[in-house]
């Protein structure tokens, strides 16, 4: 018979083996358990020497470090201060409570010194802007991005292309800013608008190129496309967008819920396409508006330059009135260029 008893340190299995013979001769008293007291006993004394012979012994301590040198090690402050990385870590939040202004100075987008990156935005309403810009704006805990802009407080609202290092003034699309008369190196007023437009519900476009019908899917190239190159749009204007190794115009004819919307969130907007047989219509009837106007005021024109030519002829006629009065004077006086006699030098 054998009996098995663990370790649950050394985690093994010792056996104590019996002779079957001895524990068949034991005669065991129900009364009695002396027997198997003293068996147990026995049983605890072999485990404890199991456990003496066969315990490893333990390893020699390792020597205890060599005392270390603090003189070389500088007393780091409590707060590491980081702003060489970003100049307001060290700062508390502000409120974004009203509009906040940058003044600075504003060259037109083909001036940079990276064009080529950036000609594509000549026809966006979107400007690059200095990083500096960015940093003051994250000052603010409830500012979000993208920031809306306006330009010497135009009711046109902008949006940004990329905040750049290294560069001190704004980069307005070439077209724009002519359109609003700047200067080259002129002080402009960048106003960053707390009441930022409402969201689009729906937009409704006509186009006016016959390149856009030739576009495979209209809804994902207007999505891309608006979305990269406008950050908001305003009813009643003509938008161009890249196409190929062209360009598509659009006209933006109604837009809800106002007549200026954001389009930051352009897949959740409905978006309606007119015919482009509409548009020519009333372009049709516009150019004959036109048409109208210029002659009428050609008729303006020749009259009054008949009436210029009736005054003129007037005006001749008393002329030569007057030049023929003084020539009969002349003739009626005899009046002679020259007369008397010659005389030279000296004579007498």
């Amino acid at each position: 018979m054998s009996l098995y008893l663990s370790d649950d340190d050394d985690n093994e299995i010792y056996n104590n083996e019996f002779d079957n013979n001895e524990i068949d001769n034991l005669e065991i008293d129900t009364d009695d358990d002396d027997i198997l007291n003293n068996a147990y006993d026995n049983f605890i004394e072999n485990d404890n020497d199991n456990d003496t012979i066969l315990q490893s012994p333990q390893p020699p301590l390792s020597p205890p470090p060599p005392s270390i040198s603090t003189d070389i090690i500088p007393n780091l402050p409590q707060q590491q201060n980081l702003s060489h990385f970003q100049t307001n870590l060290n700062t508390f939040y502000k409120k974004f409570t009203h509009d906040l202004t940058f003044l600075k100075r504003a060259l037109p987008l083909s001036f940079y010194f990276d064009y080529d990156k950036y000609k594509i935005y000549e026809t966006s309403n979107k400007i690059l802007v200095p990083r500096d810009i960015l940093e003051k704006t994250s000052e603010y805990e409830d500012l979000e991005l993208p920031i809306y802009v306006k330009i010497n407080d135009s009711d046109k609202i902008f949006g940004v292309i990329d905040y750049v290092d290294y560069i001190e003034h704004i980069y307005i699309p070439t077209p724009l800013f002519f359109d609003y008369n700047l200067k080259e190196n002129e002080d402009i007023v960048l106003t960053i608008v707390k009441n930022q437009p409402e969201k689009a519900s729906s937009i409704t476009l006509k186009p006016l190129n016959e390149e856009f019908y030739l576009v495979e899917d209209i809804k994902t190239y207007l999505e891309v496309w608006l979305k990269k190159m406008f950050l908001t749009l305003h009813e009643g204007e003509i938008i161009t967008l890249p196409y190929a190794d062209s360009s598509i115009s659009i006209f933006i004819d109604k837009l809800e819920p106002t007549t200026i919307v954001s389009i930051y969130e352009i897949e959740e907007v409905n978006i309606d396409m007119l015919p482009m047989d509409e548009y020519l219509k009333q372009k049709e009837i516009r150019e004959k508006e036109e048409l109208k106007r210029l002659e009428a005021l050609e008729k303006q024109k020749n009259e009054n330059d008949s009436e210029n030519a009736s005054v003129n002829a007037n005006n001749n006629t008393s002329l030569n009135k007057n030049v023929n009065t003084i020539t009969n004077t002349n003739s009626n006086t005899g009046f002679v260029a020259f007369s008397g006699k010659g005389r030279t030098l000296g004579s007498s």
